[in-house]
């Protein structure tokens, strides 16, 4: 697939949130990896409330030796112990969906808690805006 970054997000959002559809959690989020050359190496989602989120879940497919500055799609703003887990497999840019959790009113906006982490650590993020401009 030849594309622009734009196509490319579409695309790989798209798989993040297949990911999160495979989650048994009543706050599904999904997580989805991606090397140089835009290749997907590893996906994830959230299980249920005492199993690993769905960016540990991505992260914990990938060998060590493979860990270096990839791009992780997520459908929600890491927490900040995910945060801390991106930042030490040197995932080199975060592109999220939402920065609150849309099933519940009263959420943890994590993009607050998390962004000093990445900035800190200068990892990037952005947060995704689909071609058709709705969330």
């Amino acid at each position: 697939m030849a594309g622009s970054e734009e196509d490319w997000d579409e695309y790989f959002m798209a798989e993040a949130i297949r990911s999160a559809d495979e989650s048994k959690n009543t706050s599904p989020v999904g997580a989805c990896i991606v090397k140089d050359k835009n290749k997907i190496i590893s996906t994830g989602y959230n299980g249920r409330s005492n199993d690993p989120h769905a960016e540990v879940m991505a992260i914990q497919k990938v060998t060590l030796s493979d860990r270096r500055d990839y791009k992780m799609y997520v459908t929600l703003f890491p927490c900040d112990v995910c945060a801390n887990k991106i930042i030490h497999t040197k995932i080199k840019e975060v592109i999220y969906k939402d920065e609150k959790n849309i099933h519940y009113v009263n959420s943890t906006n994590w993009k607050q808690k998390s962004s000093p982490i990445f900035n800190k650590a200068g990892v990037a993020y952005r947060q995704y805006i689909p071609k058709n401009n709705e969330k």
